[in-house]
């Protein structure tokens, strides 16, 4: 056990180490500037969607609005000198909801057209957060790159060093703190404090764990699953 717990005590200077990087605001800006991106591009579909749906909207309602102009037009340009007083009251009461249908088009392309106006800006300045996080995105990635160059040899003199403390270790402990760890199970070797807690999480440990751990000098926490050593 002796040699595992100095095999956990190399691995955290490792990670240690790492954290520099994993941990560094370069790696974070990194990260969050590519979320940004995604997040960006994704709404530019969606955009690009609707503003094909709302051009695809404007032509039909054009399409009709322009028939319906004609047709007014026609009745217009009819000659309705022969006509009596009833027939010309018939005559313009055909026209009107035709003019009243023309109107609501017209409106509603109106709506329409600043709706697209107003998608079009959107996408516009989704694309602007695209190349504003790029960028963000470079410049990190640059500091980044900087950090993990200075960072690895420091990781790889550790890993060496652990890699010769692995072959000290007892293979079923060694691959019991790997399982653990693998689990997000770290430290995964810890003390017992006052006489019965965790030394991880505190939890005060039942008789016959503390019994076990005076036989053989390790035991596994109730709580937390950590091993804790006498």
């Amino acid at each position: 056990m002796k040699e595992l717990l100095k095999y956990q005590e190399i691995d955290i200077e490792l990670k240690k180490a790492e954290k520099k990087v994993t941990h560094s605001e370069y790696i974070k800006k990194v990260n969050s500037s590519k979320e940004i991106a995604k997040k960006a591009q994704i709404k530019m579909l969606e955009l690009n969607e609707e503003a094909k749906k709302l051009a695809l909207e404007i032509e039909k309602i054009s399409s009709v609005k322009e028939k319906g102009i004609e047709l007014v037009e026609k009745y217009i340009n009819s000659n309705i000198d022969g006509l009596t007083e009833e027939e010309v009251l018939q005559f313009t009461n055909k026209i009107k909801p035709i003019k009243k249908n023309l109107e609501e088009l017209i409106s509603r392309l109106h709506m329409l057209e600043q709706k697209i106006t107003n998608t079009l800006k959107e996408f516009n300045n989704s694309k602007q957060q695209v190349i504003q996080s790029k960028k963000v995105h470079d410049e990190n990635k640059i500091l980044l790159d900087k950090i993990k160059a200075e960072v690895e040899p420091e990781c790889e003199e550790i890993r060496k060093e652990l890699l010769k403390q692995e072959k000290k270790v007892n293979p079923d402990l060694l691959t019991k703190y790997r399982n653990l760890k693998r689990e997000g199970v770290f430290p995964v070797l810890v003390p017992l404090k006052d006489g019965k807690n965790c030394g991880y999480c505190r939890v005060a440990q039942p008789m016959h764990k503390l019994e076990k751990l005076k036989l053989s000098g390790f035991t596994e926490c109730e709580q937390c699953r950590r091993i804790i050593l006498n």
